[in-house]
């Protein structure tokens, strides 16, 4: 009886250890997702630029941006980052333009725990957005690639705000 009770034991270990390994984003990503989590600010003279991003469930992240000018919010973007098939992806889609989908902007390999780069080398501009975690309250964000056969790069530095 006993041999029989431990050997079920096995076989329910090895099939449970057998299913999808995949993990939450939380699990696997927490040294590089968690840096995004929080509100984010670049105040310019004129313009401020604001990102907030959330866990949403074990499996994404859901973020919005918004650019403030004069205190008017002049675009406001519905960002997320979600698991589709092996791969992590970034969604970028702007308000008001209704019927138009997402971007999507898959991690590039040469992302690192400081480091996500996400990249979509078919789209007009940008081609790549990199957030890079500079300590635990600055983060450069940076939009790059090509635009009218033209090399063009933004960058951000965003500070943590405290809530």
């Amino acid at each position: 009886m006993n041999r029989n009770y431990i050997l079920i034991l096995f076989l329910l270990a090895v099939i449970s250890s057998c299913g999808d390994n995949s993990g939450s984003i939380k699990e696997i990503y927490t040294g590089n997702f968690a840096m995004l989590e929080g509100t984010w600010e670049d105040v310019g003279e004129k313009q401020k630029f604001i990102e907030q991003w959330t866990f949403s469930g074990d499996s994404s992240l859901k973020g919005y941006g918004f650019v403030l000018f004069e205190n008017d919010t002049v675009l406001i973007e519905h960002l997320r980052i979600e698991k589709v098939g092996n791969s992590w992806v970034y969604f970028a889609g702007i308000s008001g333009h209704e019927g138009k989908e997402s971007i999507a902007f898959p991690m590039s390999s040469r992302s690192s725990e400081k480091k996500l780069i996400f990249e979509n080398l078919s789209h007009d501009f940008p081609q790549r957005i990199i957030y890079e975690e500079k300590n635990d309250t600055i983060m450069e964000v940076g939009i790059e690639g090509k635009e009218n056969g033209n090399f063009r790069r933004r960058k951000l530095s965003y500070v943590r705000r405290k809530e």
